[in-house]
């Protein structure tokens, strides 16, 4: 899934792909998707087609109190349909905590919010949350690279908020050359950068 790009309204949460296998493994507990160690919020569905087993264990999990997202209204594959199938849609479509507008009304908030925010991933611990945030230069990197194009002078600043452990921090995050950044917040106490910095090598001449 490394070329599909998740729609713009998700940039602060963050979410990772799933599969068929992955919802057959999940139940639902406390209104939460769990599949192993981990629990998510929300099941965000945006798809143009859902074979009619996977329906069926949206529905099932929507019955038992996940938020559904649903981006499109997604279609049947294959040649023979099931008449079960547009039964199965009506009833998913139908329910209250399956909407197709996100966040909605539900007061999800984004782990991660700015303006031109930059690409991150997030790990937590135990009580605390360990951002790993790439420098936004690195987001403008796409294959094949150009002679010269990590050559960077510039300091960058972006004013991040971030929402853990109800807790909301507006912290001004500067990305120096070369640099990201790896953020620890807990549930208490003020955040603490943790030093991941990497200077590359001076370009070397030699005579001849």
């Amino acid at each position: 899934m490394r070329r599909t790009v998740p729609p713009a309204e998700l940039r602060g949460y963050n979410p990772i792909w799933i599969s068929g296998n992955f919802l057959g493994n999940a139940s639902v507990k406390d209104n939460k998707l769990v599949c192993g160690d981990e629990t998510f919020s929300v099941l965000y569905i945006d798809a143009s087609y859902i074979d009619l087993d996977a329906l069926k264990t949206v529905v099932r999990f929507a019955g038992n109190g996940i938020q559904v997202y649903l981006r499109q209204i997604p279609r049947q594959p294959g040649k023979n349909k099931s008449p079960e199938f547009g039964k199965l849609l009506a009833e998913l479509t139908g329910m209250k905590n399956v909407s197709r507008e996100f966040p909605g009304k539900t007061g999800i908030r984004p782990l991660v919010k700015g303006d031109s925010l930059p690409d991150f991933w997030c790990r937590k611990d135990g009580e605390e949350y360990y951002f790993f945030i790439a420098n936004p230069y690195s987001m403008d990197l796409h294959l094949p690279l150009k002679y010269g194009q990590s050559l960077s002078s510039d300091t960058v600043r972006r004013d991040l908020t971030f929402n853990v452990s109800g807790r909301e921090l507006k912290l001004p995050v500067e990305f120096r050359p070369y640099q990201s950044v790896i953020l620890k917040i807990g549930s208490q106490g003020d955040p603490e950068y943790l030093d991941i910095s990497y200077d590359p090598p001076v370009p070397m001449t030699i005579p001849f």
